[in-house]
């Protein structure tokens, strides 16, 4: 039975994998927490912030490109010392404005300047009622 269970898991982390690696993502990354469970999946296509967190169980969540803004990066002294930082993703809704974390992300400030761009480039091409400046 428990070889069952951590098959599963392998399985999801290798479809994972292969969609980090899909022709179409720009930028891919898989958080490292510090105690090495845990780290969520992330992928960002010219249209699409894909967020993917847990290990049980799965929240996933999809975001479209010109509904990001204000992409910042924070990182405590240990983060720090092992060359990851938690990115912050401001998400403009018609609700309102979501933070979204994406945690222990390897060479976050990388991770900030491309998620920026690419969203100033979705913004600008998206149709006038919903570009967000």
């Amino acid at each position: 039975m428990v070889k069952r269970a951590t098959d599963g898991i392998s399985a999801r982390s290798k479809e994972a994998d292969e969609l980090a690696h899909a022709p179409d993502v720009l930028w891919a990354a898989k958080g490292q927490p510090i105690t090495g469970i845990g780290g969520g999946r992330f992928r960002l296509t010219a249209s699409t912030l894909f967020f993917e967190r847990g290990t049980l169980t799965t929240n996933a969540q999809q975001v479209p490109t010109h509904q990001l803004f204000d992409i910042d990066m924070r990182q405590s002294l240990t983060q720090k010392a092992r060359g990851v930082g938690d990115v912050l993703v401001h998400v403009h809704r018609p609700s309102g404005v979501e933070v979204a974390v994406l945690p222990d992300i390897p060479h976050p400030r990388e991770a900030v300047t491309i998620i920026n761009r690419v969203a100033h480039e979705a913004r600008l091409a998206a149709p006038l009622y919903v570009r967000v400046s």
